[in-house]
C-alpha cells in the first residue's frame, strides 16, 4: 500500500469518526429529556427547545464554517470544531439550569457545524470519484448506525448512572478525537489553493449555487430523502411503539433494517461508478423508489397492514436513499471543486433544512388532524416523496448522460 493510500485511509478514518460523534450528539440525551426536566425544573415545552436551537445553529453556522475551511484549511476547521463541541458537551453535563443548558446546546452546535461539510469538503480535495463516494457513503452509514444506537447507549446511562453521563461521554470521546486529528489528519488543501476570506464573495458564491440549475438537480432527489428522514423521525415512534406495540429497546433494534440498507446501497453506489458512471446510480436509484412507491400504496390500501410491509417499504427506499446520497453529495462538491468547502456547507444546510421541514410537516399535520393515524400520515407523505424521487432521480440521470456526451464529442 503507497504512502498516498495510506494518507487517505487516515483522512478517511478520521472524517469519519468525527462525523459520526457529532451525530451521535444530536440523539445521545432524547432518553435522558424527561429526567433533566424533572431535576432541572423545565418545562417540556422548553426541553423541546433544546433540540430546535440545536438544529438551527447547526444550520446557519454551517454555512459560516464552509468560506471559513476554504480560506484557512480543512484540518484548522475540523480541530476547532471538535473542540467546541466537546467544551459544550462538557458545559451540558455541569449544566444545573435551563439557560446553562441551552447555552451548553449552543455552543455543541456551533461546534457541530464546522465538521460534516469540512470532512466531505477534505475528502473531496484528495480522493478520486470512487473514493468519494466510498467515504461519504460509509459516513451515511455510520450516522445512521449513531441514529439507532445513541438513544439505546444513552438510555442505558441515564437509567444506570446519571443523565449527564450522556453529556461527559461525548465530551471525553471528543477530546480523544481532537487529540488522534491532530496527531494523525495531514491538510489536504494546500494554501496556493485557498480563497481569500471574504462576507460578500461567500455571499456571492453561495448565489451562485442556488441558482446553478445542475447544484440543485444532482443534490435534489438526496434533500428528498433528507425529508422523508425528517417526515419517519416524527412518526416512527408512534408507529412503531404506539400502534405495533414494540416496546422502545425493539423499536432501536428495527432500526438496524435501514442501516443494513443505507449499506447496500453505498455498494451500489460504487459499483454504478467502477462499472460505468454516476447516471447508472441515479437510475438504478430511481428504479428502487419506484419499487417502494407500490409498497407505500399497498400500506394505505390494505386493512389491517402488517408490520413487515412497513419494513420492507422503509428498507426499499432507504436502500434507494443509500445509493443516491454518495453520488448526489459527491456530484453536487463537483461542480463547485474550487469552493468545495462553500458546497458542502451549503448542501450540508439545504439537506439539514429539509429534515427539519420534513419533521415540521409531520408534526404540524399530526397536530391539526389528531384523527389520522401515524402510520397512515407517513404512508401518504412518502408515497409523495418516492414517487417525486424516482422523477427527478431519473431526470437527473437523463441530464448526466446528454451532458457526457456533448463533452465527448
Amino acid at each position: 500500500m503507497s504512502k498516498t493510500d495510506n494518507s487517505f485511509r487516515s483522512l478517511a478514518t478520521i472524517v469519519t469518526t468525527a462525523s459520526s460523534i457529532i451525530r451521535a450528539g444530536a440523539g445521545l440525551y432524547l432518553p435522558a429529556i424527561p429526567i433533566i426536566a424533572e431535576v432541572l425544573n423545565i418545562s417540556d415545552s422548553n426541553m423541546g427547545l433544546t433540540l430546535i436551537v440545536y438544529f438551527i445553529v447547526f444550520s446557519v453556522f454551517i454555512l459560516i464554517a464552509g468560506p471559513l475551511s476554504d480560506a484557512y484549511g480543512r484540518k484548522k476547521i475540523i480541530l476547532l470544531g471538535i473542540g467546541v463541541f466537546s467544551t459544550g458537551s462538557l458545559i451540558c453535563g455541569l449544566a444545573g439550569s435551563f439557560g446553562i443548558l441551552l447555552t451548553g446546546r449552543i455552543i455543541q452546535a456551533v461546534g457541530a457545524s464546522m465538521i460534516p461539510g469540512t470532512s466531505r469538503a477534505a475528502v473531496r480535495d484528495v480522493g478520486n470519484d470512487l473514493q468519494v463516494i466510498s467515504v461519504i457513503g460509509w459516513m451515511s452509514v455510520l450516522g445512521s448506525i449513531m441514529l439507532v444506537g445513541a438513544p439505546i447507549i444513552g438510555g442505558i446511562i441515564t437509567q444506570y448512572f446519571h443523565w449527564s453521563g450522556n453529556f461527559f461521554l461525548l465530551s471525553v470521546l471528543g477530546f480523544i478525537i481532537l487529540i488522534m486529528t491532530t496527531i494523525k489528519m495531514r491538510e489536504s488543501l494546500p494554501k496556493n489553493k485557498r480563497i481569500q476570506l471574504s462576507i460578500r464573495t461567500a455571499l456571492q458564491t453561495y448565489t451562485r449555487m442556488l441558482s446553478s440549475a445542475k447544484f440543485l438537480l444532482v443534490l435534489l432527489p438526496v434533500v428528498l430523502c433528507f425529508l422523508f428522514q425528517g417526515i419517519y423521525l416524527v412518526t416512527a415512534p408512534f408507529i412503531f411503539m404506539r400502534e405495533f406495540s414494540l416496546s422502545p429497546v425493539q423499536f432501536g433494534m428495527s432500526n438496524i433494517i435501514i442501516v443494513i440498507a443505507l449499506a447496500i446501497g453505498r455498494y451500489i453506489s460504487m459499483a454504478s461508478v467502477r462499472r460505468s458512471s454516476t447516471a447508472i446510480g441515479y437510475k438504478v436509484a430511481a428504479y428502487i423508489s419506484l419499487i417502494s412507491v407500490l409498497f407505500f400504496g399497498l400500506i394505505l390500501f390494505i386493512d389491517n397492514t402488517s408490520l413487515i410491509l412497513v419494513f420492507i417499504s422503509i428498507g426499499v427506499f432507504a436502500t434507494a436513499f443509500g445509493t443516491l446520497s454518495p453520488i448526489g453529495m459527491k456530484e453536487s462538491i463537483t461542480i463547485f471543486s474550487k469552493q468545495s468547502g462553500m458546497a458542502s456547507a451549503l448542501q450540508g444546510s439545504l439537506l439539514l433544512g429539509a429534515t427539519a421541514f420534513g419533521s415540521g410537516i409531520a408534526s404540524f399535520i399530526m397536530k391539526i388532524l389528531p384523527e389520522i393515524s401515524a402510520l397512515q400520515i407517513f404512508a401518504y407523505s412518502s408515497l409523495i416523496i418516492v414517487l417525486v424521487t424516482t422523477i427527478v432521480s431519473l431526470f437527473t440521470a437523463r441530464m448526466l448522460v446528454l451532458e457526457n456526451l456533448k463533452n465527448n464529442d
